[in-house]
């Protein structure tokens, strides 16, 4: 249960407990627990959007779910994105690349990003209709959390200090395949609608290995900036697989 607060408490502004200590060996463990976290807030985006949908647009519905995911994780996963995109686009190496990351200060390249991803998840899920995006909101958090499990598993950190390094430390083979199997589970409830549906599972975990493989190149391993980079990638990859392949 501590662990379960931790990852809830990381992931979202929802506070259970205040100021709850926590060594590195109990974030590590709290990993596990990170696509569960994702179900949470999908299981929230998809009752506004149920509730939205008898209420206002479609359009209306989808900006107001894009809104409520920003508030609930506290943007975090989105400042991860934009100052990855400041540090690998600046192209000027990988310690360069840090340091720029580190700043606070929000760049050109990292507002270019924001605007094209968010304008990418919204034409999306735009695209899907009821009740198929009730599931897709579900499943779309779950699939980012799931990345960062990955991503802590079997990438290196490219500091050795910071958000990276510490839930790294004492991550576990069981805790991964834990974490990995019941996200595998969740997922097969996409054959219901589309039996090519499924296919994007595959589809989307070969797009996340060769972008993560490649910001490793970059950086010489992961941050937590790139944990929550990869988050919101898996998001909207996943949600273009799901279009894609129910269009085809």
């Amino acid at each position: 249960m501590r662990s379960f607060i931790i990852a809830l408490q990381f992931l979202t502004i929802i506070r259970i407990k205040k100021n709850i200590p926590f060594t590195e060996r109990d974030s590590s463990r709290a990993t596990v627990y990170f696509p569960f976290v994702g179900l949470l807030i999908g299981g929230l985006l998809a009752l506004l959007a149920y509730f939205g949908s008898h209420l206002f647009l479609h359009s209306t519905t989808v900006i107001f779910v894009i809104i409520a995911e920003i508030i609930i994780t506290g943007g975090l996963h989105l400042d991860g994105f934009m100052d990855t995109c400041d540090g690998i686009l600046a192209r000027r190496g990988p310690e360069k690349a840090l340091e720029i990351m580190k700043d606070s200060r929000v760049g050109a390249m990292g507002i270019l990003g924001l605007v094209v991803l968010l304008l990418l998840k919204i034409s999306l899920l735009l695209e899907a209709s009821y009740p198929v995006i009730l599931v897709l909101l579900v499943l779309m958090p779950l699939c980012g959390r799931w990345t960062m499990v990955y991503l802590i598993y079997f990438h290196p950190s490219a500091r050795k200090s910071g958000l990276g390094s510490l839930f790294k430390k004492h991550i576990k083979k069981v805790g991964f395949f834990i974490a990995t199997a019941y996200t595998l589970i969740a997922l097969v409830v996409l054959w219901f609608f589309s039996v090519k549906l499924l296919m994007a599972i595959p589809l989307t975990g070969i797009s996340i290995v060769l972008i993560g493989r490649k910001i490793n190149e970059i950086l010489g391993g992961h941050t937590g900036d790139t944990y929550g980079m990869m988050s919101e990638l898996t998001e909207v990859l996943f949600l273009f697989w799901c279009i894609l392949l129910l269009k085809i």
